[in-house]
């Protein structure tokens, strides 16, 4: 998901912020990735080398430190702590703080269109939340977002049902139970969110979940309808908007007008062909991971947004 400019506004200001349709915004018209991309980008690489194995969570925890290193914008402070962990030898499965952050539910949706079952959903799941997060709240908002993108050809209906009937803590429970019950014009008023959803995922889960349920194979209109709840946008938006492409095509325009250098569209485009490719048995490999560009870019992008 690209950043709008309007991460972290209350829903009333980014109405105020933004005039017409939802477009690329941040230099001359274009967009750039967030550390949501990135991360759903080594999600995709550590399945492309271990093709959902037990290797998986270290896979992701080697690309995650990298990341880490590349001066990323917008890290959350458990997700740092976790790395910086990692990075000075702390296992993959033991490298987590305790954080009920939205880290882990960010990379989920990609987790749930490759698992074949419920089972190897929840290895996954589990193998990428340990890896930042491991207040348990984490790790049932990561596996809702994986079990509603591996089930996303439910009716609405049904597959609020069995989102409800899984959450195992009362917070999330009663959050789902909303989304099924309330109008989505009411809902963030119902979850106590005026000003929009918050990084804490009992926040995030269910308002993205809610965005992708208002028009499934829509990612432009689910997209806008997350950005414009306010709060925590950005990764609203690439939860909500991952649920959405996943059913449906992303719109032409913001495809062209996104600058994803130096892990851009084709290669976005290779990375998932390999992974159809490997998922149906084939021997796919990683693409060629390109760690000092990344830092090259970021570096870039975050003395422009300083400047501006």
């Amino acid at each position: 998901m690209a950043r709008s400019g309007v991460d972290r506004l209350s829903a009333r200001r980014v109405a105020r912020h933004l005039e017409g349709p939802l477009g690329h915004r941040f230099l001359f018209g274009r967009g750039f990735g967030s550390d949501d991309t990135d991360h759903t980008w080594a999600v995709g690489q550590a399945l492309l080398e271990c093709g959902g194995d037990g290797r998986f969570g270290a896979a992701l925890a080697r690309r995650l430190r990298w990341w880490l290193w590349s001066a990323p914008s917008g890290i959350g402070w458990a997700t740092l702590r976790a790395l910086v962990r990692s990075s000075f030898g702390v296992p993959a499965e033991r490298s987590g703080v305790w954080s009920a952050g939205n880290g882990a539910a960010m990379r989920a949706v990609l987790v749930g269109v490759w698992a074949r079952d419920r089972a190897e959903l929840e290895r996954l799941v589990d193998a990428g939340t340990r890896i930042t997060h491991t207040d348990p709240r984490a790790r049932e908002g990561a596996f809702l977002v994986a079990w509603a993108a591996h089930r996303r050809d439910l009716p609405r209906d049904a597959l609020l049902a069995e989102l409800r009937a899984l959450a195992r803590t009362p917070e999330l429970a009663a959050a789902m139970g909303m989304v099924a019950d309330t109008p989505f014009s009411e809902l963030l008023g119902a979850l106590g969110l005026p000003d929009g959803p918050t990084g804490f995922v009992v926040h995030t889960v269910p308002v993205a979940i809610a965005c992708w349920l208002e028009a499934p194979s829509d990612v432009r209109r689910v997209v806008e309808t997350a950005v414009r709840c306010g709060g925590d946008t950005d990764t609203v938006a690439a939860i909500a908007g991952g649920l959405a492409g996943a059913c449906g095509p992303a719109p032409a325009d913001w495809l062209e007008g996104w600058v994803g250098w130096p892990d851009g569209i084709e290669r976005m485009e290779e990375l998932a062909r390999r992974l159809a490719e490997r998922h149906a048995g084939g021997r796919a490999e990683p693409l060629g991971e390109r760690h000092l560009r990344r830092l090259v870019r970021n570096l870039l992008v975050g003395a422009v947004a300083t400047g501006s």
